[in-house]
């Protein structure tokens, strides 16, 4: 299981025993979100950044998207796109595999947490 430390900007890693570790924090200021691809990189929404970080399983960190203000939570459909619910802009962003960031839906007020 993995969580996202936002004040400390670290992506912390906990065992099937409960052992905390940290998995990585180069390059993160604010996470939140995580998301699994089906190639085990993980997907971070990262507010400090206002954008979305990937981390290979090598733990290397590289920006995916950017753009966004206040990235929460965030899933992957069965095709591979990437969805965001971007709060500071009150919509949910579709990412496709290749990175090209669409507007998929909007609301009319800000999202805390919302499963799509």
């Amino acid at each position: 299981m993995y969580g996202a430390n936002y004040c400390s900007g670290s992506i912390l890693k906990i065992g099937p025993s409960g052992a905390v570790s940290k998995f990585v924090s180069t390059g993160l200021s604010h996470p939140s979100g995580l998301a699994f691809d089906g190639a085990g990189n993980l997907y971070v929404s990262d507010g400090g950044t206002k954008s979305i970080l990937k981390v290979t399983p090598g733990k290397v960190v590289s920006t995916f998207a950017t753009g966004f203000n206040n990235p929460l939570g965030m899933v992957f459909d069965s095709s591979g796109n990437l969805y965001v619910a971007d709060n500071g802009h009150w919509a949910v962003s579709k990412i496709t595999s290749a990175g090209v960031v669409t507007t998929f839906a909007t609301y009319k007020f800000p999202l805390l947490s919302k499963t799509i």
